[in-house]
C-alpha cells in the first residue's frame, strides 16, 4: 500500500504493471524498504527509457554490479545505479562499443574485477576499449580472467616472462590488477606482434581470445588511459 501511494507521486508514463515489475525485481534482489524498492523502480523507470537499447533486464544487472562494488553501501541504491548506467551511457556514447556489450562485460567481469581491486570505471574502461576495437564480449572478458588469475597465481614467474621488475609488478599487484594489466600491457607495447604471441604462449595464457585481446589493449595504450 505504502509503494502504490509512492508510485502515484511519480512523473512518468510508464504503467503501472510496468512499476509493479520493476518493484518485484526489487524485492528479488532482497531491497525490503519503501525507500529502497522506490531507489530501484525510480532509477529503473529512469534507465528504461534513457538506455532502452539495455532490454528489460538491465535495471536488475546494474543494480547487481552496484552490489558487487559496494556503491549502494556508500551511495544508496538510487544514486548507485544511477552512477553505473551514467558510466556505462558516457562511455557508449564516446566511443563505438555499446551500451548492451559494456553490459554484458561487467557482468561477467563484476565478481574477480572486485576481488582485485579493479574500480567499477577501470573495468568499465576495459570492457569498452575491446569492444570499440572488435574484440567480442566473451572472448575479451574470458581472456581477461584468465591473465588475471595467472597474475595473481604466480606473479613474480609472471613478471619474469614478461621481463617486468618483479618486486614492482607484484606490489602493483597488490595494491589492484588494473595497476598489474597495465604494467604488463606497457610491456607488450614495446614489442612486436609475434614477440607478444610468444610471450603470452610462454605464460601459458594464449588461447580463448588471449592474444587478440592482449595485442589490442597493447596497441591502444593511449586511447585506454582515456577512457
Amino acid at each position: 500500500e505504502e509503494l502504490n501511494e509512492e508510485f502515484k507521486k511519480m512523473d512518468t508514463r510508464t504503467a503501472r504493471e510496468g512499476l509493479n515489475e520493476l518493484a518485484q525485481a526489487a524485492g528479488r534482489l532482497g531491497k525490503n524498504s519503501v525507500e529502497d524498492v522506490m531507489g530501484f523502480v525510480r532509477t529503473g523507470d529512469i534507465i528504461g527509457v534513457a538506455m532502452d537499447e539495455l532490454g528489460a533486464d538491465a535495471p536488475q544487472i546494474i543494480s547487481q554490479l552496484a552490489g558487487i562494488f559496494n556503491l549502494e553501501g556508500e551511495l544508496g541504491t538510487e544514486k548507485a545505479m544511477l552512477s553505473v548506467g551514467s558510466a556505462i551511457n558516457t562511455l557508449s556514447q564516446n566511443c563505438a562499443a555499446g551500451a548492451p556489450n559494456l553490459v554484458d562485460y561487467a557482468s561477467r567481469m563484476g565478481a574477480i574485477a572486485n576481488s582485485t581491486n579493479m574500480s567499477m570505471d577501470e573495468m568499465l574502461a576495459f570492457g569498452a576499449l575491446l569492444d570499440d576495437q572488435k574484440v567480442s564480449v566473451e572472448k575479451a572478458s574470458t581472456a581477461m580472467q584468465g591473465v588475471i588469475t595467472k597474475m595473481y597465481a604466480a606473479p613474480a614467474t609472471f613478471a619474469k616472462k614478461a621481463g617486468l621488475n618483479v618486486q614492482e609488478f607484484t606490489d602493483a599487484l597488490k595494491r589492484s590488477s588494473t595497476e598489474g594489466i597495465m604494467m604488463f600491457v606497457d610491456s607488450l607495447s614495446k614489442m612486436d606482434s609475434m614477440q607478444q604471441a610468444a610471450t603470452l604462449k610462454d605464460l601459458g595464457t594464449a588461447g580463448a581470445g588471449v592474444v587478440q585481446t592482449f595485442q589490442t589493449l597493447a596497441g591502444k595504450t593511449e586511447l585506454l588511459q582515456k577512457q
